[in-house]
Parts: structure tokens; sequence; C-alpha cells
């Protein structure tokens, strides 16, 4: 997917209708029934002795730990446990983050991963959460910063990853609405390599696969690694494998017995395509830079075969 496309579209998107009701509906559905994990940790920015802050104790144990929000009570390992658990959600600016501890707030805030809608959870015990992202927090221990990650379901795209793919999706559509009736571009561009590029710019905002990218990009700008770009890439191919799951199965619902033959024949052959040609960079490559493309791909070839299947381009 090409970004410069895509930021035209992004910066429209409008805010969801039940979002902008309660501007926490994402992250108060972690609350009371989703499992967070306990991730890594590191140094909180503002040590600077770091052999004193590491002869501290106070260290929890990463990995397996869990943590669950119930109603009235935080299910967690000392010291996150909670028996007493009243729960708010509240903005918050970076220098409001950790009690305003920050020496640098914007750039500490955003190297952590923030961006500038940070919400706070309070639990009425000594603890407070910091959500980079409805699926992501943070919170301090002991001059350490823990990050928490809400267990998704297997496979399954995310509800605010939905939003806001369906919005942009909604975008274009609109778009096209309001342009009705026209002559295809390309009909009347100058016959030079120059038009050509003209062109694709003034379609992309009636296309949907401007849209592939939606989730993945801003994801991946907030803290660009390799890992965090397979996540992102992951997060969005989600989305796509659903969209693809559901348009193949409305196909096949209403294809003649011969149209349904064919389409099967060719989801087969286009599995087959798309994984070998998305595994190629393991082979060719044989390093960490591989992972991202393989996941990049497979992010791609599915949403244009999901766009394909339903005829939505």
């Amino acid at each position: 997917m090409r970004p410069l496309l895509l930021a035209a579209l992004l910066s429209c998107l409008p805010l969801a209708a039940n979002a902008a009701e309660d501007p926490f509906r994402n992250y108060r559905s972690g609350l009371n029934t989703d499992v967070w994990f306990l991730g890594n940790s590191s140094f909180a920015p503002w040590v600077k002795d770091y052999k004193s802050a590491a002869k501290d104790g106070t260290k929890l144990v990463t990995g397996s730990s869990k943590i669950v929000f119930r109603e009235g009570r935080v299910d967690a390992p000392d010291p996150l446990g909670c028996a007493t658990a009243k729960y708010e959600l509240k903005a918050v600016t970076a220098a409001e983050l950790f009690g305003g501890k920050l020496a640098k707030p914007d750039d500490d805030a955003k190297e952590l991963g923030f961006d500038k809608n940070i919400v706070m959870l309070e639990t009425g015990c000594p603890t407070k959460f910091y959500f980079v992202d409805p699926y992501k927090a943070v919170f301090v221990v002991a001059d350490r910063i823990y990050v928490i990650e809400r267990e998704p379901r297997s496979g399954a795209a995310r509800p605010d990853d939905k939003e806001r793919m369906e919005a942009c999706l909604k975008l274009v559509a609109n778009n096209r609405e309001a342009r009705g009736a026209y002559t295809e571009p390309f009909l009347e561009e100058a016959p030079t390599a120059a038009a050509r590029l003209e062109g694709v710019g003034k379609t992309a905002r009636y296309l949907n696969s401007s849209c592939v990218g939606a989730v993945a990009y801003p994801c991946i700008a907030k803290h660009d690694d390799d890992a965090t770009r397979n996540a992102c890439y992951d997060r969005e191919r989600a989305f796509w494998d659903e969209r693809l799951n559901a348009n193949y199965k409305r196909a096949l619902a209403k294809a003649d017995p011969n149209v349904a033959a064919s389409l099967k024949k060719i989801e087969r052959a286009w599995l087959a395509w798309r994984d070998a040609r998305c595994a190629h960079p393991q082979i060719e490559l044989q390093g960490s830079m591989a992972g991202p493309i393989e996941a990049s791909c497979l992010m791609q070839t599915t949403a244009d075969q999901a766009l394909w299947m339903s005829e939505e381009e």
C-alpha cells in the first residue's frame, strides 16, 4: 500500500458515533471480562542511578502473570492486586503521566509509545494504569515501567481496528456517491509518466484499496521497529482475513454451481500463491528484516483478495 495516498483519507476519518458519545468505550470494554498479561519492563526515564535502582527487591515476574479488572476488585500479583477497586477512566496529558515525574513529558511520552490521547485508569488502589491504546497499558512499580497487554481473541480483529477500517471504507463510499457519474480519468490523461502518477493521486480517494494500511501505518508510526511492524501488520491482516472469509461465503452462497466451482479453484490457488510469495523474503534474506516484509505481504495480499472477492474495487 502507498502511505502518501492513504494520508488524505486518514486525516479525514470521522470519529465513530459511539466513540464520540463515550470516548472511553474501547478502554472500558477491557474491564471485567478480558485478561491482561504482564509483559516487559524497563527503568523509568527519571532513573539516573541504575545500579541502586536494580538493588530494589521489588520486581514483578513478567510473561505468565495475569491481570483481570473484575467488578469491585483487581485480580493480579502483588502489589497490583486490589480487593476494593472502584474504576475511573480519565484523559490526562503527557505532563500528568506517572504523577508528573517525566522531565521531558512530550518526548518521554512519545518514546514510551503514547500519542496525545492518553487515558488513565484509577482503581481506588495505589497503582494507576496509563493506556497507550485500548490493548496496551503501562504502570510503575519501584521506578520500573511495566507493560500489560490485553489478550486478543485468537485471529480476531480488534474492535477499534474494525471501526477505523470501516470508517475509511465508508469515507471512500461517500466520495464515490458524491462524485456521481464520471468518465474514467485515464481516458483523458496525457500519455506521460507524470500524468499517470498525477492520475493515481486523483483517483485514490475513490478506491477502497487506498484504505489498506489505515490501521497498520499509524500503529507503526508510534514506535517503529521490526517487532512493532510485525504486530501492526498482523493486526490489520486480521481485519482483512475476516472480511475475506465473509465475502467468500457470501459469494459462494449466491453463485451458480459453475461460478462457485471457479471461486473455490481461485481461492485454493490464491492461498498457495500468497503463502509462497510472502514466505520468499525468509528464503532470500534470512534475517530480521524478512519478518516485517513477510507480514506486510500477508496483509496486502489478503486485503487485495478480500476487496476482489466482494467486487468492492
